[in-house]
């Protein structure tokens, strides 16, 4: 089973970034919802550095998606920063790069 590590770093200025470092799949898209739920509920924006996803399926663009939309929902600006090359390849194809600019 893969696993997913996570370095959150909260600014003063309400600005959160949250760095993901491993396998966006299946097996580990509830340990990322779980991550990005508990942003603190008075962030402005959240930043997700993607540079340490070394795979990414379905099921992690999924939760990636759904999750980013909650978070602009409440009010949070939500940018993708450094995604791994996979991951911007996959952002492009499915246009999501356009919802989620840096």
């Amino acid at each position: 089973m893969s696993g997913l590590l996570f370095d959150v770093v909260e600014a003063d200025n309400g600005n959160v970034m949250i760095s993901v470092h491993g396998d966006l799949v299946l097996d580990t898209v509830e340990q990322f919802n779980s991550t990005i739920q508990a942003v603190p509920e008075d962030a402005k924006a959240v930043s997700l550095d993607l540079s340490g996803i070394s795979r990414i399926s379905s099921a992690g663009i999924g939760a990636l998606v759904s999750r980013s939309h909650e978070l602009m929902r409440s009010g949070k600006a939500v940018s993708i920063q450094r995604p791994a090359p996979q991951v911007a390849r996959l952002l492009k194809h499915t246009s999501l790069n356009d919802m989620l600019k840096p």
